[in-house]
C-alpha cells in the first residue's frame, strides 16, 4: 500500500505566517516531488496488476491454470478421502473409499507429468473450491455428532460425492481443452482420469441405494 506523506489542512496553509517576506518555496517544491513520486509508483503498481490480470491471454493459459487447480484439488481431496475411509463404518464402503484414495494418487501422477511436459510447476495454483469442500467434509462427515454409524455412512458418502463432482467437471473441461488445442495425448490421458473419477461416483451411488441409505432410515 502506498502512503503518501501526510500535508497540512488546508486551512492552516492560508493561515501560515512566512518566513520574512518570502513564502518557503523550497518547502512546497519538495511536497511536489514526493506527489509525484507517488504517483509514479502508483501508476507502476497499477500497471503491474493489469499484467497479473492480463496473464492468462488464451486457451492454451486457462489449460495449464486449470491442470495446476486440479492437481491441487486431488491433494486436498486425497487427504480427506483418507480422513473419511477412517471413519467410515459399512466395510465396502471403507474399501471403496482407500480405492478412491489410490485414483487420486494415479490421477495426480498423470497431471503432474501433464503439467510438466509443458514447462510448467504443478503446484502453481491453490484450489480454493476444493479447500471449502474439504472442510464441509470433515466438519459434516468425521466431526458432525452423528449417533447412528449408518447414518454417518450416508454422510460420508454425500461428502465424498460432492468432492467427486468437482473433479469430474474439471477434468471434463480438460479434456475439452485438450482436443481443441490438438493435444490429442494430454486429451487421452484427462480423458482416462474422468472416467475414474465418474467410475468412482458411480459405485458410491450403488453403494448408497444398495443398502447404506436403507439402514441409515
Amino acid at each position: 500500500m502506498i502512503r503518501s506523506q501526510p500535508h497540512k489542512p488546508l486551512a492552516d496553509c492560508r493561515n501560515a505566517e512566512p518566513s520574512g517576506d518570502l513564502l518557503n518555496n523550497e518547502t512546497f517544491a519538495a511536497h511536489g516531488r514526493r506527489n509525484d513520486a507517488d504517483a509514479n509508483r502508483f501508476a507502476a503498481i497499477t500497471d503491474d496488476s493489469k499484467e497479473t490480470m492480463m496473464a492468462l491471454a488464451n486457451l492454451k493459459d486457462i489449460y495449464i491454470d486449470q491442470l495446476q487447480d486440479i492437481y491441487s484439488a486431488d491433494g486436498q481431496a486425497e487427504k480427506a478421502t483418507s480422513e473419511l475411509a477412517e471413519a467410515a463404518h459399512n466395510p465396502k464402503l471403507k474399501d471403496a473409499l482407500m480405492a478412491g484414495v489410490e485414483g487420486i494418487e494415479a490421477g495426480r501422477k498423470t497431471l503432474s507429468e501433464i503439467i510438466t511436459s509443458h514447462g510448467e510447476n504443478p503446484s502453481g495454483e491453490f484450489c480454493k473450491g476444493m479447500e471449502g469442500l474439504v472442510k464441509e467434509a470433515r466438519s459434516h462427515g468425521i466431526e458432525e455428532e452423528i449417533t447412528d454409524p449408518d447414518a454417518r455412512d450416508a454422510m460420508i458418502i454425500t461428502q465424498y460425492q460432492r468432492m467427486t463432482h468437482y473433479g469430474i467437471a474439471g477434468y471434463g473441461c480438460l479434456v475439452a481443452f485438450a482436443k481443441r488445442l490438438g493435444l490429442q495425448d494430454d486429451a487421452h490421458k484427462l480423458q482416462h482420469c474422468l472416467d475414474a473419477t465418474a467410475d468412482g461416483d458411480k459405485t458410491m451411488t450403488k453403494l448408497a441405494e444398495g443398502g447404506i441409505n436403507e439402514a441409515a432410515a
